[in-house]
């Protein structure tokens, strides 16, 4: 190998090794570190059984970014696209959540039970204004450690 191949060749390796390293530290996705975020959820101090969770974030990222958490009696466990936690910064908080009328659970039906509208449409369980990031009020900093969401119907 000549010395100019050898050169070349050792300049790529270095490249390479550096695009790991900036991989290493942002990401994949240039997120950055994932924090664990994980809380409570109340409706007027009683635990929220069911619903979604959302941040949205104060500072846009470069990509489209989805974090969310189902509701879960009470709890709620955050995600990143898809991934366990959430990007470091401050978020605005959105909680939807609606139950169907009772006797109304689509997936109790059976193939050829009648299919009657129900008597009135989906109930929600928290008030309107938290089902946006922009007007529920909410807000969290992550890492923060108190992760407690308390809203009312």
């Amino acid at each position: 190998m000549s010395t100019q191949g050898w050169v070349v060749g050792k300049r790529i390796v270095l490249g390479l090794v550096c695009l790991l390293g900036v991989v290493a530290v942002t990401g994949c996705g240039g997120l950055g570190k994932l924090h664990p975020v994980e809380g409570k959820i109340t409706v007027d101090g009683s635990n929220l059984t069911t619903g979604m969770v959302t941040f949205t974030p104060e500072k846009p990222f470069k990509q489209p970014v989805e974090i969310r958490g189902e509701v879960s009696n009470g709890s709620y466990t955050m995600t990143t696209n898809g991934k366990p936690g959430v990007p470091e910064g401050r978020y605005k908080v959105a909680v939807a959540a609606v139950a169907l009328p009772k006797g109304h659970d689509p997936s109790s039906m059976k193939p050829g039970d009648p299919v009657a509208p129900p008597p009135s449409g989906p109930q929600r369980l928290v008030n309107e204004k938290y089902e946006m990031a922009a007007t529920s009020g909410l807000e969290v900093t992550v890492p923060g450690g108190n992760y407690e969401l308390k809203v009312s119907r």
